[in-house]
């Protein structure tokens, strides 16, 4: 009897081990697989970059597995009309193959070289045909194939940008030894195609989003904010209101050059939209912008037109005369087109406060 306990303790404790050896296994084997999901998670992402020496970096993150091409465009809005331009674009050749580069097609007689590595250069040379970009318009886009996972860097070295002014017959450099030689005048934005959404079960309840959750836009002109998969009302705040006013319906006024966050309330979730201004107000005499240095002749009892630019840009204005006994204002706060009357003969400068943030200056000589 005393045998037989002692084999069935033996055999009690042998089994008892290989149970454990089983389940340390068992373990290794998950931590393992675990480490190899993450390992093949990490290896089907890439990470573009766009940059550009005259706008901000955008940056994508493409699934490999999904995304076999991507695009990336580089944008610019100019009050000028462009002429010719120079510069390049370099890419990251291990992880990007380019596929197809393209100059704006407003812009003529077109030299482009693809032929190195990871390097486009490109340039055009008329000065006397002139494109129009004062609309957001692409100036480059590349496409490329993807063939790899990891990072990728796109840059454009945008090294010269010039209109052409037929009155003088001389280059006028937007662009000059790269650098943007008037911000007022020229705006840029790199951006990148938009990856393959991941499939999703389609949610009960739609998620409470805005409309719109980061804008361009020049002063004076205006957009509205709205709140969408909801009934409840929606309360707007702006961080800087000098930049970006917003009213009690979303409707915001871009004011002057900046950058401003409107916070949107919608019960007890917020949301928020950056509003970039990428100009400050301004004005034209006639057809041409407003020279600041310029003395503009008006006669006596006769009137000079300032038109400010944009839908919004006379909300709330107030003007001032350096000497209202030469020149003064005789239009309403409300008016884009300020109307200056010759008082007396003299000189005056003419300050317009537009929206209550930002001067307008006009000097004026009465005859």
């Amino acid at each position: 009897m005393t045998d037989f306990k002692k084999k069935t303790a033996v055999l009690l404790a042998l089994l008892l081990m290989l149970s454990l050896a089983a389940v340390h296994v068992s373990a290794a084997e998950t931590t393992t697989a675990s480490s190899a999901e993450a390992e093949t998670a990490t290896e089907s992402t890439l990470t573009v970059n766009a940059s550009s020496n005259i706008s901000e970096t955008a940056s994508m993150v493409y699934n490999t597995t999904r995304d076999k091409q991507i695009t990336v465009s580089f944008l610019i809005k100019s009050e000028l009309c462009v002429s010719s331009c120079e510069g390049s674009l370099t890419y990251d050749s291990s992880v990007l193959k380019l596929d197809s580069f393209t100059l704006s097609p407003k812009l003529y007689n077109q030299m482009i070289n693809t032929n190195i590595d990871g390097e486009v250069w490109f340039n055009n040379t008329t000065v006397t045909t002139q494109g129009d970009f004062t609309s957001l318009t692409e100036l480059v886009t590349a496409q490329f194939s993807v063939l790899s996972s990891g990072t990728a860097n796109v840059s454009l070295t945008l090294s010269e940008l010039n209109s052409f002014d037929s009155e003088t017959k001389k280059l006028i450099g937007l662009v000059t030894a790269g650098e943007i030689e008037d911000e007022t005048k020229l705006s840029a934005q790199a951006k990148l195609s938009e990856p393959t959404p991941e499939p999703t079960e389609p949610p009960s309840t739609p998620a409470i989003k805005l409309n719109v959750s980061k804008k361009n836009i020049t002063a004076g002109n205006f957009f509205t904010i709205k709140a969408r998969n909801t009934k409840k009302t929606a309360a707007f705040i702006s961080d800087k209101k000098t930049v970006a006013a917003v009213d009690k319906n979303g409707k915001v006024t871009a004011l002057k050059k900046g950058k401003a966050t409107i916070t949107v309330k919608v019960g007890s979730k917020k949301l928020t939209c950056v509003v970039r201004v990428t100009t400050n107000p301004s004005a034209k005499v006639g057809n041409a912008a407003l020279n600041a240095k310029k003395v503009y002749s008006v006669g006596k009892n006769k009137t000079l037109t300032l038109t400010l630019k944009g839908k919004a840009a006379a909300i709330d204005n107030s003007y001032t005369s350096s000497s209202a006994k030469v020149a003064k204002v005789v239009s309403g706060k409300r008016a884009t087109k300020v109307n200056i009357k010759g008082i007396s003969k003299g000189t005056a400068t003419i300050t317009v406060k537009v929206n209550k943030v930002y001067n307008i200056k006009i000097k004026v000589k009465v005859k």
